[in-house]
């Protein structure tokens, strides 16, 4: 008991409103994550395709918005600009290859950092 109410890991969460048991919608999230064609997961879980769909949509849908919540602008920042500039680097076409140089010529924490994440991001994509 929580305070003079139940408690249940389905209270305001992810798990809210299904008639799923926790075990087969962690499942078929296990499934989804490893990407299980829809057809095999009707097959495992004996679910219906409408069911399997929505979780699979539910899925993409919360990646979506953690995504969109966490990213940040991909691109030169105004701050980068500048280094690049006085270090006299141009910022044109191949711009990446330009950072690419320079990270591999000098060592600038904040620039590999900002590389990095915008490479992390790429590769969920």
């Amino acid at each position: 008991m929580c305070g003079n109410y139940k408690c249940s890991v389905r209270r305001d969460s992810f798990f809210a409103g299904s008639h799923l048991s926790i075990v087969e919608i962690t499942k078929i999230i296990y499934y989804w994550t490893y990407q299980y064609p829809q057809h095999i997961v009707l097959h495992i879980t004996g679910k219906t395709k409408k069911t399997v769909v929505e979780f699979y949509n539910f899925c993409r849908e919360v990646c979506a918005v953690i995504l969109e919540q966490q990213s940040e602008p991909i691109g030169i920042t105004a701050d980068m600009e500048k280094l690049l500039k006085s270090m006299k680097v141009s910022l044109g076409k191949g711009s990446i290859t330009a950072v690419s140089e320079l990270m591999a010529s000098r060592s600038s924490v904040q620039l590999k950092e900002t590389v990095h994440r915008q490479s992390a991001f790429s590769d969920c994509v």
